[in-house]
């Protein structure tokens, strides 16, 4: 297909990247999410391979989210942070070109490569050196997760994804709605509080917490009240700290940095990076040493952005409303979800499913149309079988409008595509399932779930999707 050099080439009303943007020639496409994609190209004239993020021009709040992470990035430049090198802002299309990197988001790393302690330390150290060089430029990233770092092949972490970021000097209003990671979140933000620099350093204690123990803490609750709650009235580490023999000096660091209360938590990334270069890992002569092969961190306990309402602890349980909203990929890596159990592997290695959020239709009866599409795509993914050497990616739409399945999954570089619609009225939605597979299309019977239970509703849809890898998925 031909695009012109505005890169005004469509298919139905999707966006289509130009084949060149000035000395850029645009290779292929490295990730779909929310509403921008991002493609590997090629600058012609420095010889280097770069990573380029687009938005079309219909999306105004993206693009304009889009020009404010560039020129925050743009205020740093770190060997731990992605950087940009140009961006783009035209009639049809804004785009921002960002480093290349040849390496893979910190869980997948962590669950192919054997790391021993010292690896870890490294891994630690480098984190917290790239977020020291945002904050030196006032800016909070808001979203230190495992998927926003990236692992190169020397085994450097480089800090990626400020698509959330703020600057400490331009905090505003309280939050209606928090976004963030979940697990990965500090106090006041899951209160949806003005936050400041040492916000991120509760997220840096959360990553050390998962290096060291391959858990979150209060990883075991999904509701954001039971999260807070578990957060503000824990006393000490848990015991999976403890089975790795770290030593005290790290142990000591790590609860200062999950401090619920701001003030005792260290003052900044920087006071962090010089307490982490002059302690040792582990304990002298004791406990488990070897990391790796997925032993200790799974990609399952990747927490991925979400949104949700400040929660209020309550006396008795709140039905959370977590959801998951979109996965902004801003680097030259997919993202990896969540494996599999069991779907069919293929023999050439790692298979790579792509799942769209929810289309729906008449959500004029949808008190809340982001928060239901949202809920049914967790729900969707949680049901998915699951098996190692399985990707998955969220996608917020499909790149080409009907076409045959093998078309899909060619423009989505895929091996697998689930996609689902809901067609509500005001009581109850009837959500039909695909998956397209090779030249197959699967499709489920519409399931019908309640607009006021999303418990009810994430129970149904989760018995329903391993039907699409049946035979007869009626039965």
């Amino acid at each position: 297909m031909m695009m012109d050099m505005d890169g005004d080439a469509k298919q139905g009303s999707e966006f289509w990247p130009p084949e060149r943007l000035g000395p850029y020639r645009v290779l292929q496409l490295l990730g779909v999410g929310g509403t921008g994609v991002v493609y590997k190209a090629r600058d012609e004239r420095l010889q280097r391979d770069v990573a380029i993020k687009f938005w079309g021009a219909q999306e105004i709040d993206a693009r304009d989210n889009l020009l404010r992470e560039a020129r925050m990035l743009a205020r740093i430049n770190h060997p731990g942070v992605v950087q940009v090198f140009d961006v783009y802002d035209g009639i049809t299309f804004a785009a921002v070109v960002m480093e290349y990197i040849p390496g893979v988001e910190l869980t997948r790393y962590l669950a192919q490569v054997v790391t021993p302690s010292e690896a870890r330390l490294k891994l630690a150290t480098s984190i917290a050196q790239g977020l020291a060089a945002a904050h030196h430029q006032g800016v909070i990233h808001r979203d230190l997760a495992p998927r926003n770092v990236l692992v190169t092949v020397e085994g450097d972490a480089k800090l990626t994804d400020f698509g959330i970021a703020s600057l400490a000097d331009e905090q505003g209003q309280p939050e209606t709605v928090v976004w963030g990671s979940l697990h990965c979140m500090s106090p006041e933000q899951l209160r949806g509080e003005e936050l400041d620099l040492r916000s991120d350093l509760f997220s840096l204690g959360c990553l050390i917490h998962w290096l060291i123990s391959g858990q979150f803490p209060a990883e075991e609750f999904d509701d954001p009240a039971e999260v807070l709650l578990h957060l503000e009235r824990r006393e000490t580490l848990d015991s999976a700290m403890s089975f790795w023999s770290v030593s005290d000096s790290l142990l000591a660091l790590v609860e200062q940095l999950l401090a619920p209360d701001p003030a005792r938590r260290p003052q900044s990334a920087e006071e962090v990076v010089g307490r982490l270069e002059q302690i040792n890992w582990r304990k002298d002569g004791a406990g488990v040493e070897c990391f790796g092969g997925g032993a200790s961190n799974s990609v399952e306990t990747d927490p991925v952005t979400i949104g949700f309402n400040p929660p209020v602890l309550p006396k008795k349980r709140v039905w959370a409303q977590v959801t998951v909203i979109a996965v902004l990929v801003s680097t030259a890596v997919m993202l990896v979800l969540r494996p599999p159990d069991k779907p069919p592997t293929d023999d050439n290695g790692i298979k790579k499913v792509a799942i769209v959020i929810p289309t729906l239709q008449n959500p004029e009866h949808v008190a809340d149309v982001r928060l239901m599409r949202s809920a049914v795509h967790k729900a969707v993914m949680d049901g998915l079988p699951r098996a190692s050497g399985v990707e998955f990616l969220t996608i917020e739409r499909l790149p080409l409008r009907g076409g045959a399945p093998s078309e899909l999954l060619s423009a989505l570089q895929a091996d697998e595509l689930v996609s689902s619609h809901m067609d509500c009225t005001s009581a109850f939605c009837n959500v039909s399932l695909r998956r397209y597979a090779k030249e197959d299309l699967v499709e489920l019977a519409d399931v019908q779930v309640p607009l006021d239970s999303y418990g009810v509703m994430h129970r149904r849809l989760v018995g329903a999707v391993p039907r699409l890898y049946q035979t007869d998925p009626t039965h």
